[in-house]
C-alpha cells in the first residue's frame, strides 16, 4: 500500500503557480492539505469600468435621453395594460369556447405568471448581450404572440399564447429602470424615473376601459 501524505499550499496574489511541498504525514492516518492565502487588500480599480465621453449615456441630448425614457415608459404601459384588458372578455370567451368562468379568467392570471417569471431570464440576458436586442427580441415576440390571442381556435392555444405574451413583455418592466437610471446623473434622475415608475400602474387602468370599449 502506497502512503499518505499531506501537502502544504502557499498561493500568492501573482500569476505564479502554486508551490506544493509534499510532506510524509507522521502517522500515515490521513490526508491533509493545508492551503496558506496571504490576505492583501486588492485594488478597488480594477473593478471599476470607465466610458469614454461618447460611450457615456448621460452625455447625450437632453431631448434623446427624455425620449427614451419616454418609449420605455410607454412600452411599460402597452405590456401592463395588456395584462389587465382581457378581464372584460370572460364571458365572451366562455361563450365561445363553451367552457366555465373558472377557466376564461386563466387569461389574466397567465398572463401576470409570465410577467413574473421572465425577469428571472430576461435580467442575466441584459447583461450578457446588451438591454437594446433584448427590448426589440421581447417587444417583437410580445407583437408575434399576440397575433393567436386575437384569434384563437381554440381555449388551449388562447390560454398558452397569453402566458407567452406576459413573458416575452416583460422586459420593459424588469429591465428599463437600469436603461433611465444610466441616462441620468442622482441628481437630474427623479422626474423621469417618476414617469417610468408610475407607467406600470397606468396600463391596468387603461386595459379595462380598452377592452369594454371593443366588447
Amino acid at each position: 500500500m502506497s502512503s499518505r501524505s499531506s501537502a502544504t499550499v502557499d498561493i500568492h496574489q501573482n500569476d505564479q503557480a502554486p508551490v506544493v511541498d509534499p510532506e510524509k504525514d507522521q502517522d500515515g492516518d490521513s490526508k491533509k492539505l493545508q492551503v496558506q492565502v496571504d490576505q492583501q487588500p486588492e485594488d478597488p480599480s480594477a473593478y471599476l469600468v470607465t466610458l469614454s465621453p461618447e460611450e457615456d449615456p448621460k452625455n447625450r441630448s437632453a431631448f434623446r435621453k427624455w425620449l427614451i425614457v419616454v418609449t420605455v415608459s410607454m412600452s411599460a404601459l402597452c405590456v401592463t395594460c395588456a395584462s389587465s384588458m382581457a378581464a372584460f372578455t370572460e364571458a365572451p370567451v366562455a361563450e365561445e369556447f363553451h367552457i366555465g368562468t373558472e377557466v376564461s379568467i386563466l387569461g389574466v392570471s397567465l398572463y401576470v405568471q409570465g410577467l413574473g417569471i421572465a425577469p428571472l431570464l430576461l435580467g442575466p440576458l441584459s447583461e450578457l448581450y446588451g438591454r437594446n436586442i433584448v427590448y426589440r427580441a421581447s417587444f417583437f415576440l410580445f407583437w408575434v404572440f399576440s397575433w393567436p390571442v386575437a384569434f384563437p381556435p381554440h381555449i388551449a392555444v388562447f390560454l398558452t399564447f397569453r402566458f407567452l405574451t406576459g413573458f416575452s413583455g416583460a422586459a420593459f418592466l424588469s429591465v428599463a429602470g437600469g436603461s433611465v437610471s444610466d441616462l441620468f446623473t442622482n441628481e437630474k434622475l427623479a422626474n423621469p424615473m417618476a414617469l417610468f415608475t408610475i407607467s406600470p400602474f397606468i396600463g391596468p387602468v387603461l386595459g379595462p376601459l380598452v377592452s369594454g370599449f371593443l366588447f
